[in-house]
């Protein structure tokens, strides 16, 4: 079975659109700006918020696209939906013109077969192996008084690996897997900052900012904060980097923690000029 013919098959068996589709798609998809994003605005939703999506909720989300006059919108829902029920990736058909929005399972199939070029082996998307947490064995206060170690905050999402090229931009978590963006605004950051600096590898926290400050390791929970508030649901995504990996052709992975944590401080100096100066004209 194509595309077109589950489409076909499903679409007359939701007769009405709930209420709480509606809300999302206005509270989360228009409030983001996704719904004009055509495939890129559903993968983007999905990758922030479709998580445990079941396939009742991608249909209900694809007809709601379609009723309000968004079929590239509703086809990356589609796609979503035929993928939890047949565990495969729809082929679309030779003459169909639909753009089909790219998922977390054709991302990591990309990132095994393309890799950068100028990167070394052990900084190749989905083989960069991080430094992991360990229980410090003394108390707060040595560390605090202690020249010989640094501090850096401690945000409250989950930890991401960024190789960023020219061209295209890879996300890692720290278990090794692909992960889809985590937001297109961000995506377009990086990429802009790669095309200035050329290609660098970055390890970060991924966290969600609510309407009161607080931070979160989903979008979901931040947005249950900003709703309780009395605020928009949308939840804002944040990328703290923590260090670089790879800077101004360099590996880094053999320097120590400080010329790792110097060259992630530079880095983000730069991104975040970028994005001061885009909300700035």
């Amino acid at each position: 079975m194509n595309i077109s013919e589950y489409i076909e098959s499903k679409r007359n068996g939701m007769k009405k659109i709930k209420s709480d589709i509606r809300e999302r798609w206005n509270n989360r998809l228009v409030k983001n700006s996704w719904h004009l994003q055509g495939s890129d605005g559903a993968a983007q939703y999905l990758a922030n918020y479709g998580n445990n999506i079941g396939i009742a909720k991608a249909i209900a989300f694809a007809i709601c696209a379609e009723s309000e006059g968004y079929p590239e919108v509703a086809m990356g829902f589609w796609q979503k939906a035929f993928e939890i029920e047949t565990g495969a990736a729809p082929a679309v058909p030779k003459k169909s013109k639909t753009t089909v929005t790219t998922t977390v399972s054709t991302v990591i199939a990309e990132a095994a077969s393309k890799l950068v070029e100028e990167l070394p082996s052990h900084l190749q998307p989905g083989r960069i192996v991080t430094m992991q947490a360990v229980d410090a064995p003394l108390d707060r206060e040595y560390y605090i008084n202690s020249p010989d170690y640094w501090g850096q905050p401690k945000r409250d999402g989950n930890r991401l690996v960024v190789v960023a090229t020219k061209d295209k931009v890879y996300y890692q978590s720290r278990s090794t897997n692909i992960k889809a963006q985590p937001a297109i605004e961000i995506n377009n950051l990086l990429l802009e900052l790669a095309n200035q600096i050329g290609t660098f590898v970055v390890d970060g926290e991924l966290y969600y900012l609510s309407s009161t400050g607080s931070e979160h390791r989903t979008a979901p929970q931040a947005a249950m904060v900003n709703e309780q508030n009395g605020q928009p649901v949308v939840a804002k995504p944040m990328y703290a980097i923590f260090k670089a990996l790879w800077f101004s052709g360099k590996d880094l992975t053999t320097a120590s923690e400080a010329k790792r944590i110097e060259a992630g401080e530079e880095g983000s100096i730069q991104f975040w000029q970028i994005d001061f100066f885009r909300l700035s004209v």
